[in-house]
C-alpha cells in the first residue's frame, strides 16, 4: 500500500485496534522510511507522540531498560491544576516516534 504526500510516495502497513469502549486506534508503520533529524522533544511543530498511562513509571522504566530502551531523562514530577501529582518520562522508538509514560497519583 502506498500513500502520497509532499511529492513522496511511502509504502506502509496499517493495523487498527478498537478498545472495549469503542475508541479506535490506528497504527501505521512506514516500511521505507527516510531518515530525518527530528529534535527529541514533544514541543516542536509537526511532532507527534503517544502517551500511555501506567500504574508505575519506575517499573516500566526498568522493564524497558532490560530491552535497551533508555529514557531521555529520569521521570519528572509535575503538579497538575487539580492538585494531582503526576510523573512523566519520554522514550523514542527506533523510527523516531516519541512515547510518553505518565503516572498519576
Amino acid at each position: 500500500m502506498g500513500i502520497v504526500g509532499d511529492n513522496v510516495t511511502h509504502c506502509h502497513r496499517e493495523a487498527f485496534m478498537e478498545t472495549p469502549d469503542g475508541v479506535m486506534l490506528e497504527f501505521i508503520e512506514i516500511t521505507d522510511p527516510v531518515p530525518t533529524p527530528i529534535p527529541p522533544t514533544a514541543a516542536c511543530a509537526g511532532k507527534l507522540h503517544l502517551c500511555l498511562y501506567v500504574d508505575s513509571i519506575q517499573e516500566w522504566v526498568q522493564e524497558l531498560d532490560k530491552h535497551g530502551v533508555k529514557p531521555f531523562m529520569e521521570p519528572q514530577e509535575a503538579l497538575l491544576g487539580d492538585g494531582v501529582t503526576c510523573y512523566w518520562v519520554y522514550f523514542m522508538d527506533p523510527e523516531g516516534m516519541l512515547f510518553e509514560l505518565q503516572e498519576k497519583n
